[in-house]
């Protein structure tokens, strides 16, 4: 156990040197370098994930050495591609989704039990493993698209969106799973586009409907910026955060535009025209009558707003 620990804070410094020098190109070998290198056929940084990945499956998440063995885990996946590949093929992400689906339905069991004391440390506990599954996918799928494609069809977002009262109730909850959807949309328009599809009525794990908008993940990630514009926190970053991927789908400018133009009321002008920044990003997508009409819109709320539109 003291050797993962070890190994935790080893990989741990090397994602912050990688951060800090990113700009740099390092003649040196580094521990992500030798981690990567092939040696006799498999580099060192898949065989150190499948033992790893040994040490945390297996245990009852009460067990110690699997939240140690998940330390070290995220440290690896976060700075070695071979062990992303590695995850990738011994179904770690498949593993996750499933760990995600039964935990859903363990907390949503737990909430018509209220009031008990010992039911309320099995939800802390669910919440706990929760956050450290969050943190293994979005790891695993850092700057690899072969494992966002993996996540995209074991319906990670169909997913993350049954979840969403339960990030609602928990700002750190939420802070690392709007982490996670930043990371699994940067530079994967596919990835963004499926924020757009409405999970079927029937089950919240089965695919998603393509053609669908008005139950979206993306619909709700629109109301929780609303609703988080007046502050300054690290969730209202990391949604606008999320936004600004999201705005390269055309899909995801669709929606923009549906909820400014027909769904909802916003009392804030400042939401309506964040809105209208990412909608005309790519003006040409929608044509000179569309922006005519919004700027009627911005119209009926004062010259000022209109002015505000045409500065922009």
């Amino acid at each position: 156990m003291a050797s993962l620990q070890f190994l935790s804070i080893l990989l741990a410094e090397e994602g912050k040197r990688q951060l800090q020098d990113k700009q740099n190109i390092c003649p040196n070998p580094t521990i992500t370098f030798l981690l990567d290198e092939a040696e006799e056929g498999l580099a060192s940084g898949a065989k150190l994930n499948e033992l790893i990945i040994q040490s945390y499956e297996g245990k009852s998440s009460k067990d110690v050495r699997k939240r140690v063995a998940a330390g070290a885990l995220l440290s690896l996946l976060a700075v070695s591609k071979s062990a992303q590949k590695c995850a990738l093929e011994a179904d770690l992400i498949d593993s996750c989704m499933e760990q995600m689906k039964h935990i859903h339905a363990q907390l949503n069991l737990e909430s018509l039990r209220p009031g008990k004391t010992a039911q309320k440390k099995k939800e802390d506990n669910l919440i706990r493993e929760l956050r450290i599954v969050l943190q293994l996918l979005r790891n695993c799928l850092f700057r690899n698209e072969e494992c966002k494609v993996a996540a995209l069809e074991a319906h990670l977002v169909p997913v993350l969106h049954s979840l969403w009262p339960w990030f609602i109730m928990d700002d750190s909850l939420m802070q690392i799973a709007l982490h996670l959807l930043c990371v699994y949309t940067a530079n994967y328009p596919t990835g963004c586009g499926s924020l757009c599809w409405a999970s079927s009525g029937l089950s919240p794990f089965q695919t998603a409907q393509r053609s669908a908008t008005s139950n979206s993940l993306m619909l709700s990630i629109i109301k929780l910026a609303s609703q988080t514009l007046t502050e300054n926190s690290a969730i209202q970053r990391m949604v606008f955060t999320l936004l600004s991927n999201l705005a390269i789908s055309h899909d995801c400018k669709g929606v923009i535009q549906k909820v400014y133009a027909e769904k909802f009321s916003f009392h804030s002008f400042e939401f309506c025209f964040i809105l209208l920044a990412f909608i005309l990003l790519d003006y040409k997508l929608f044509g000179t009558k569309t922006l005519f009409y919004y700027v009627q819109r911005l119209a009926q709320r004062g010259p000022d707003a209109v002015w505000g539109f045409w500065w922009y």
